[in-house]
């Protein structure tokens, strides 16, 4: 008996750090402590991935995904407002104001060309068919953004 629990070692992809009723985290915990056995199990085998990386590997097989990319990178939380965003140079684009809410009822966002120029200039629009939803001046970077392919030169 003079090992250490590996229970407490995984402790950090608990999912019962949230609000949950009470017979959820029953279930969450008896479905955590199945995914932590399943893994001791697993490294006793002679695995060598680490814990996050089973944990997908057991929802991708419980779910029947075969279509993910496995070397692909985590999806960012955030669009980037570069030349990758290839939508932004075709069909066409149309700002709209960025609403507001009872505290801040005039919104404005620092716009993206003027940004990537080393200018500071907020705008109360965006494009609302761009992914990235990008804050956008009306004149002229609305028409930079939509038209070239390096915005940041221009």
């Amino acid at each position: 008996m003079c090992g250490v629990n590996c229970r407490d070692q995984m402790s950090y992809y608990s999912p019962l750090r949230t609000r949950l009723q009470w017979y959820r985290k029953v279930v969450l915990h008896f479905i955590d402590m199945a995914l932590e056995n399943a893994y001791i199990l697993y490294r006793k085998k002679g695995g060598n991935k680490q814990p996050a990386w089973f944990r997908a590997e057991v929802i991708h097989d419980l779910l029947k995904i075969d279509s993910i990319d496995k070397t692909a990178p985590l999806a960012r939380a955030y669009f980037s407002h570069r030349s990758s965003d290839s939508l932004r140079l075709e069909g066409r684009h149309f700002l709209e104001h960025i609403p507001g809410s009872a505290q801040r009822p005039h919104r404005a966002r620092r716009c993206v060309v003027c940004s990537s120029q080393g200018r500071r200039r907020e705008s109360s629009y965006h494009c609302v068919v761009c992914l990235s939803k990008p804050a956008l001046c009306v004149v002229p970077c609305n028409r930079i953004y939509h038209t070239e392919e390096d915005f940041s030169k221009s």
